[in-house]
């Protein structure tokens, strides 16, 4: 059976949730029926940062969390989000930080709301932080999700991240890579099968960093 209780420290390489946001515009909510009648379903996004040799964590040494254009992206990404799919070590410090935030943005007011869904093989429910624990078969409930929800977003890259690829369910792959080399990478993001990817759009911000936004072949 998968775990998702390591490699999915938010210190370690989870993108778009940063203590600065506001609100890019009004979208239009379309109920989880409404979609299913229609045949849409909703979309999944993973997020996360890196170096350029494929390190995820020690961020303190090459992460910046005052760039504009990191929070311009954390904006879209969390601004533009229904949901939130965490492992468990994600969201157990997620817990402890993000409720004593405040911003003068409604960043941390706007994600603390969000619901949020985690996958653990070692956590037992119920829950606090609007958080709803995953039981059985994480790719159904995923699916569910997605009748549920226009917009989820995973923040990590370790084994609950490949198991939504290899299942085929995620629509979006988010790479922020830094320019720095740390020289300790970690195989994290391995999943069961060869996976194809093809770029979506590719921004180079002034500070160096490479923004990837990424699509599974199939999909």
């Amino acid at each position: 059976m998968p775990r998702y209780d390591a490699g999915e420290l938010p210190r370690s390489g989870c993108r778009g949730v940063r203590p600065h946001g506001r609100s890019t515009g009004v979208r239009t909510v379309t109920s989880g029926v409404q979609r299913s009648m229609l045949g849409r379903m909703g979309k999944v996004t993973i997020s996360f940062e890196m170096t350029l040799d494929g390190v995820f964590d020690q961020m303190e040494h090459w992460f910046n969390v005052e760039d504009p254009e990191l929070v311009r992206h954390s904006d879209e990404l969390v601004f533009g989000a229904d949901a939130v799919l965490l492992g468990r070590e994600s969201y157990e410090f997620f817990r402890e930080y993000w409720p004593a935030q405040t911003d003068d943005r409604g960043f941390a007011a706007h994600y603390n709301a969000l619901p949020k869904y985690v996958a653990s093989t070692t956590l037992s429910g119920p829950l606090d932080w609007n958080a709803t624990l995953i039981e059985g078969d994480v790719a159904e409930a995923v699916r569910r999700l997605r009748d549920q929800y226009e917009s989820i977003i995973s923040h990590g890259y370790g084994g609950l991240a490949a198991e939504l690829v290899d299942a085929g369910l995620v629509d979006e792959i988010h790479a922020g890579i830094h320019p720095f080399l740390v020289g300790n990478a970690q195989d994290r993001l391995r999943t069961p099968h060869p996976v194809g990817l093809r770029l979506l759009d590719v921004q180079a911000y002034e500070s160096g960093i490479i923004a990837a936004r990424y699509a599974p072949s199939s999909s």
